[in-house]
């Protein structure tokens, strides 16, 4: 429970003052709650599944991460020719963004890459045509209730009892 008691003396400039920063730090917390109540998160499965649809013959993603909205794809490829049609396929997706060869190496006549890429997860209530890649994150909106109890003002994460 988040409870902030204020008592109100206008006479008294820095109880104003703490009046203004509590109200700006709660409002703070609610937007920030608000901002990522339906921000989507990519879904390791599902980008992984995309990936290997775009993969050509002989190819195979040995390793993929996601940092946030970033996936991180570590291949092998029998040669560079097929990397590029690979790259091509992820730069036609709507799916990628930002799409970046880091490296190529070759090891034992195979091609080992690294891309990084940028995962699109729709907006959301947007419609968005071909696969959604991305599922909503569990963040709930903080609420924030300013209540009167005793004569004070008092902000909790409860809604203010009724007066009886």
């Amino acid at each position: 429970m988040l409870e902030l008691s204020l008592h109100w003396c206008p006479m008294n400039p820095a109880h104003s003052k703490f009046r203004t920063l509590a109200i700006v730090f709660c409002g703070i917390l609610f937007l920030t709650g608000a901002a990522n109540v339906d921000t989507p998160k990519p879904v390791t499965a599902n980008v992984k599944q995309s990936l290997e649809a775009k993969l050509l013959s002989g190819m195979r993603i040995t390793t993929l991460t996601l940092d946030d909205k970033r996936a991180n794809i570590n291949g092998v490829s029998p040669s560079n020719a097929l990397i590029s049609q690979f790259l091509r396929a992820l730069t036609y997706s709507p799916n990628y963004s930002k799409i970046e060869l880091v490296s190529l190496e070759q090891k034992n006549n195979v091609m080992h890459f690294y891309i990084i890429a940028d995962v699109q997860c729709p907006t959301t209530g947007g419609n968005s045509s071909g696969e959604n890649l991305c599922d909503k994150s569990a963040v709930k909106p903080a609420s924030v209730f300013k209540c009167s109890v005793g004569g004070k003002t008092v902000f909790q994460d409860r809604p203010c009892a009724k007066a009886k």
